[in-house]
């Protein structure tokens, strides 16, 4: 997870991003780069990554690719895990190269064109939420593995409930004590957590593919906001329900104005004859989701120490609590 705040438009926002990142002399970053291709590296450019990591684009003779530098290759390898499920409509990059250098450690991957979604223009609303349901859609068709986190079976949590309640458990996480001190965070953290409880209950042990950090830098669109061309940082991904994922567009809506114009919600609950079981207790799910969401990133923000989007968070989550579930969309609806 990382903060929505300082995504690509903001002047400064990448060297800003650099100076908190892992970084490598650039004689260095060509000699390692040599030594796995054999050639020198062209056109090494520094690019939009994770929130901890560092991100290269460069080529050799006519490919380009990406490498990333970090102090953890966890997340490396579960990408490389999950570009094995890669089919058209779920475009996960390769990965050709994990490996260390120095105290840091690296992964190369092929480049994929494209713009970050959430960086749009409202204008392309209509395309980016096809280009959205059409990945979401797919999503749900593919099985990497019946257990909740595929990535690592032998992991304790068995169900998706459990996996749904790791994040936010009040007893478990680190970050409780701190937020405590944040007297309005608090408040509406309990009030979330106590939601959540109530409306598990409705959530059912589907496993579809969860991407579970969609937005925020991980997902590419093509021109005019047509086409997912790039699925990025599977770290967060489990199998469980779909309408997790609409329900991680519905409420960082609220930070992208081209995602709320996307109007997911609507878009990936329209009844038909094929999806109508799919669809039992859908807004009480949902809202469940969009609290959990909320909850997480709570201890996301005093951990990182921002204040200004641990503010926004706190607010979304409370006008979410006030609103309740959203409703089905009419019959019909476009």
């Amino acid at each position: 997870m990382r903060s929505p705040a300082g995504i690509a438009g903001r002047k400064g926002t990448l060297a800003r991003d650099m100076e908190r990142k892992p970084q490598l002399e650039k004689s260095a970053l060509h000699e390692l780069l040599h030594g796995v291709h054999g050639e020198e590296p062209v056109g090494l450019e520094p690019i939009a990554g994770g929130f901890w990591s560092s991100a290269f684009t460069y080529r050799v003779a006519d490919a380009r690719f990406v490498l990333r530098l970090g102090h953890s290759d966890e997340g490396y390898r579960i990408d490389q895990q999950a570009a094995a499920y890669a089919i058209d409509g779920v475009p996960i990059p390769e990965i050709i190269e994990i490996g260390a250098v120095d105290d840091l450690k690296f992964a190369i991957s092929r480049h994929h064109v494209g713009h970050f979604v959430e960086t749009r223009p409202v204008e392309e609303a209509a395309a980016v939420g096809e280009s959205l349901e059409a990945l979401l859609k797919t999503l749900r068709r593919v099985r990497p593995d019946s257990v909740v986190d595929w990535y690592s079976p032998a992991t304790s949590v068995a169900t998706w409930a459990d996996w749904l309640r790791r994040s936010v458990d009040p007893t478990r996480v680190s970050w409780r004590e701190e937020l405590a001190r944040h007297r309005d965070a608090d408040a509406v953290f309990r009030e979330c957590i106590r939601r959540i409880d109530e409306t598990l209950p409705h959530c059912p042990e589907r496993r579809d593919w969860v991407h579970g950090d969609l937005l925020h830098q991980n997902l590419l669109v093509g021109e005019a906001g047509r086409g997912v061309t790039g699925v990025f940082s599977w770290k967060c991904s489990a199998r469980g329900d779909f309408l997790y994922d609409v329900a991680w567009c519905t409420f960082w809506s609220a930070w992208h104005p081209v995602i709320e114009a996307a109007d997911m919600w609507n878009r990936m609950t329209r009844v038909s004859e094929t999806d109508a079981l799919d669809l039992d207790d859908a807004p009480i799910r949902h809202h469940c989701y969009e609290l959990q969401i909320a909850a997480s990133h709570f201890g996301w923000y005093v951990r990182t120490d921002d204040a200004e989007n641990l503010e926004r968070a706190v607010e979304r989550a409370a006008m979410i609590l006030k609103r309740g579930p959203l409703p089905m969309p009419a019959t019909g609806s476009p």
